[in-house]
């Protein structure tokens, strides 16, 4: 894990699981090299507002500063929702559908929040097509 980087749910919905992996991602690594993803379905009923104290809250326990990168991929939403639909015991057919549109919020993308001074997240990310990296 020393030349990782590790990727760990904002924990949104405070669902115990997200937030145990997060704890467990924040004490085994620190700063640049761990980055947060928006836990759905729970982002898509976020406020952003929200969201942000998340980011800033974890910013203050992990001493790192986050900036947002979306991630896209072709046919994302259709992709999501395939996959979404096989946790059939944890969400609804419904809930498949918002998660898979969800993406459009993005543009067919999915936002994670990486540390502002990585590079190696940011070659992670100079890797993928179809990467922005918001300021």
């Amino acid at each position: 894990m020393e030349d990782g980087i590790v990727l760990a749910p904002l924990g949104l919905g405070d669902h115990l699981d997200h937030l145990t992996v997060r704890q467990a991602a924040l004490r085994a690594t620190r700063g640049k090299r761990l980055a947060f993803y928006e836990d759905l379905p729970y982002a898509s009923w976020t406020s952003e507002p929200c969201i942000v104290q998340r980011v800033r809250n974890i910013e203050t326990e992990n001493g790192a500063a986050l900036r947002p990168a979306v991630l896209r991929r072709q046919r994302s939403s259709l992709t999501k929702l395939h996959l979404a639909a096989r946790y059939q015991s944890q969400i609804t057919k419904e809930e498949a559908v918002k998660i898979s549109r969800f993406s459009a919020k993005y543009r067919g993308g999915e936002r994670i929040w990486i540390p502002k001074q990585s590079g190696r997240w940011l070659r992670v990310l100079r890797r993928r097509d179809r990467s922005d990296y918001a300021d």
